[in-house]
Parts: C-alpha cells; sequence; structure tokens
C-alpha cells in the first residue's frame, strides 16, 4: 500500500497468488522514472493530458486514467526502493492535480497562479505562497513535522484567503510532536474548520478533520466527516478506506 502525508494513493496490492505473474504481465519500472522526469516540467493540466478548455468530465476522466496507469498493483511486487518513492509523488500530483482542476472554479483560480505576475521582476504573492505550499510537503514527506508548519505558515500568511494552506498547515500542526497534543489537536481543529468554512467542497479537509475525530473517539462525528469528503469527491481514497474499516459503505 503506498501512503502519503495519512492520504492512501494506491489501492491494496495484489494477494500472493497474484504476485506470482510473470514479470513480461506487469508494467515496466522504466514508465515511473521516466513520467517522473517529465512531470517536473508540467503544469496540472499537462500532468492530466488535458487541454485548458477542458470540461468537468475530461478532467474525471483523464485523473482515472492516469490514476489507473500508475497503481501499484500493475508493477513488480519487487521493485527498486528510490522507484517506489518516485511513484508515490507521482500519486501525490496526479491527485493534487485533480483537486486543482476538477471544476470550472477551480480551474480558474489555477488559471490565475499560472499567469505572470504583472510587475516584472516582482514574484506574485500566488505564486511565493505556492513555493512554500510545496516545500511544507516535501517536509510532510520527510516527517518533518515542524518544518512544514512554517511552510504552510507562510502560505497562509501570503495568501489567507487559500483554504487548501489552512488545512495542510492544521494537519501539520496535529502531526507535529513539538507541541502538547491536546494543544495541538486544538490548534490544528481550529485551522481545518477556517478551512471548510472557506470552502466545505474540498475532501482533504473533511479527511483530516475526521482523523483527528476519530483518535479522540468521536466515532460518529468522524464517520460524518469521512461522508462529507466523499460528498465532496466520490473518488475520494482515503474516506472510502477509512469508512470500510468502520464496516460501513464507501
Amino acid at each position: 500500500m503506498v501512503r502519503t502525508e495519512g492520504i492512501v494513493i494506491s489501492a491494496e496490492a495484489p494477494e500472493a497468488v497474484e504476485m506470482e505473474e510473470t514479470e513480461e504481465e506487469k508494467e515496466s519500472p522504466d514508465q515511473i522514472g521516466e513520467f517522473y522526469l517529465q512531470m517536473k516540467g508540467m503544469n496540472y493540466f499537462g500532468l492530466l493530458g488535458v487541454e485548458q478548455s477542458a470540461q468537468d468530465p475530461e478532467v474525471e476522466q483523464a485523473y482515472r486514467d492516469r490514476m489507473n496507469g500508475f497503481e501499484r498493483a500493475n508493477f513488480s511486487a519487487r521493485m527498486d526502493p528510490e522507484l517506489e518513492m518516485k511513484l508515490e509523488e507521482i500519486n501525490t500530483e496526479i491527485i493534487k492535480a485533480y483537486e486543482s482542476l476538477r471544476n470550472q472554479e477551480r480551474r480558474e483560480q489555477y488559471l490565475a497562479k499560472l499567469r505572470p505576475p504583472e510587475k516584472s521582476g516582482a514574484p506574485s504573492r500566488g505564486l511565493e505562497a505556492e513555493k512554500y505550499l510545496q516545500e511544507g510537503i516535501k517536509s510532510v514527506r520527510a516527517r518533518d513535522w515542524g518544518n512544514a508548519q512554517k511552510m504552510f505558515e507562510k502560505a497562509v500568511e501570503l495568501r489567507p484567503d487559500e483554504p487548501e494552506y489552512f488545512g495542510y498547515l492544521g494537519w501539520s500542526i496535529y502531526s507535529n510532536p513539538e507541541f502538547k497534543l491536546e494543544s495541538r489537536r486544538e490548534m490544528a481543529k481550529g485551522k481545518i474548520r477556517q478551512a471548510i468554512k472557506m470552502n466545505p467542497n474540498m475532501d482533504s479537509v473533511h479527511v483530516f478533520l475526521g482523523k483527528i475525530l476519530k483518535d479522540e473517539g468521536k466515532k460518529d462525528q468522524a464517520i460524518q466527516e469521512f461522508r462529507e469528503a466523499l460528498r465532496c469527491n466520490a473518488n475520494c481514497r482515503e474516506a472510502k478506506r477509512e469508512l470500510e474499516a468502520q464496516g460501513l459503505k464507501g
């Protein structure tokens, strides 16, 4: 199973009997390295392989095709650890691309971020905030929660109107062992609820809040948040996994 920042990226590995398939029946791991290099020069439209004029159904289908193409089960059970990490990052970026492009409003917001700043020589606050977001996500992957929190705080300072930044900040606070559990839990819930207030249709923040509530033993409230995540995005794998763990249909 491949995970990133608490979010499940690919499906369960095949059963042992399926793993006995010959290597010829699996995808070549070379495509992971090749796509990983290409991905570094792509924006989210290029990553999903859609035009900037693409509509919701096209984005949805492109997302499904990309995710299916890079499912962990498509590749050998015995794979180089470096390729495992690259595959994890590819899946993470595909999900982020979908989250940014899955409806017209989000596509317009993302296109605005791609536009060059009006004043030459000075990066826009949006691009600067996005840089801190990416640095924060790198720190999350490295489990450096303290630095992740600092990066997300800078992103929020630059773009206090961006709910995604508040969501990531809340999750990094909750995961940061530098704080006592009770204090970081309350701070985290405050930031995540702020993100939900700003945009109640973002599945990731409902998953973050659901996980915290589950850890608090508030099962019913947690289930409600996971269901909200699925309302926002019917393809939210982590929400499905959490509900299935409770014996509920995802």
